[in-house]
């Protein structure tokens, strides 16, 4: 029992010495309109651009209030000039707009397919045809537009040099 009681004590002040960490979130303010705030916590997928125009991706820590790290990557904080999310949702969305897109191009050739097959004076069913071909042409079409319309989603972006403040606060300072 007296084992358990002193495993359970040193864990607790484990805890409590490595808890006294101050965890660091960037606090971006827009330079237009102050009002408008927005907090990037640590742990989120970000892609960050330093002033040679170097892109790094990965996830966010933030060690210090004057430095940034993505992955293994340390940079100074005053050094970046854009950031902007990068997230897995992001990536997924990305995929799913591919694959709607080209199956909406593959409904879209089926459709004009059964469309052309309709304008053809031989086929007795073409008064069938031609609005089943236009229905199903004009779905593939919209599909495809929806589709390709999300491969161009980039997520949000911040320009720090002319849009945003950015500046780097302890958590414990971030509205709840």
């Amino acid at each position: 029992m007296k084992y358990v009681l002193f495993v359970f004590v040193a864990l607790l002040l484990t805890n409590f010495a490595f808890s006294q960490q101050t965890e660091y979130a960037i606090k971006l303010v827009k330079k237009s309109n102050p009002d408008k705030v927005r907090y990037i916590e640590q742990g989120r997928r970000m892609k960050v651009y330093t002033n040679e125009n170097t892109e790094y991706a990965g996830r966010l820590f933030i060690p210090t209030d004057s430095t940034i790290r993505i992955d293994a990557i340390t940079l100074p904080a005053d050094q970046i000039p854009k950031i902007r999310g990068n997230s897995t949702g992001l990536v997924v969305t990305k995929i799913a707009g591919g694959v709607l897109g080209a199956s909406g191009l593959a409904v879209f050739i089926m459709g004009s397919i059964i469309l052309i097959n309709g304008l053809n004076p031989d086929v007795w069913a073409e008064i069938f045809l031609i609005p089943v071909g236009m229905v199903i042409a004009g779905t593939g079409a919209l599909a495809t537009i929806a589709g390709g319309s999300v491969l161009f989603v980039n997520g949000k972006k911040y320009d720090l040099r002319d849009k945003w403040d950015m500046s780097i606060v302890p958590v414990s300072e971030r509205p709840q």
